[in-house]
């Protein structure tokens, strides 16, 4: 990252995501009856796939080296790879232990204080 990247960039990134942000808001009011194929599943991984797709990276470059990570190709590697391991760590950890707690709390029982 140069020094003009991360002055210009990053604030231009933070500024293009708050105006999605604010556009979004009007969105269901507009568009609530579309329904977008897979972003159900991606919103249920979304969470496992933050907490690996650095993981997943590293892991890319280490066994198909750092050049495979460029262009396209590394970009439909990384992507594909990011969302087969949030799904794997999803349904290995998360999915379990969501379970075990409805099993624990009963529905419409509100945790002990």
């Amino acid at each position: 990252m140069t020094l003009a990247g991360a002055v210009f960039g990053y604030p231009l990134l933070a500024f293009g995501c708050a105006c999605t942000l604010a556009a979004s808001l009007e969105w269901e009011r507009a568009f609530g009856a579309w329904r977008v194929p897979g972003a159900g599943t991606i919103a249920i991984l979304s969470y496992s796939i933050y907490l690996s797709h650095k993981l997943t990276s590293h892991a890319n470059e280490l066994l198909f080296g750092k050049e495979s990570m460029s262009g396209a190709g590394g970009f439909a590697l990384y992507f594909v790879s990011s969302i087969a391991v949030g799904a794997l760590l999803w349904l290995a950890v998360e999915r379990p232990f969501l379970l075990l707690r409805e099993r624990i709390l009963q529905p419409g029982r509100a945790p002990d204080s």
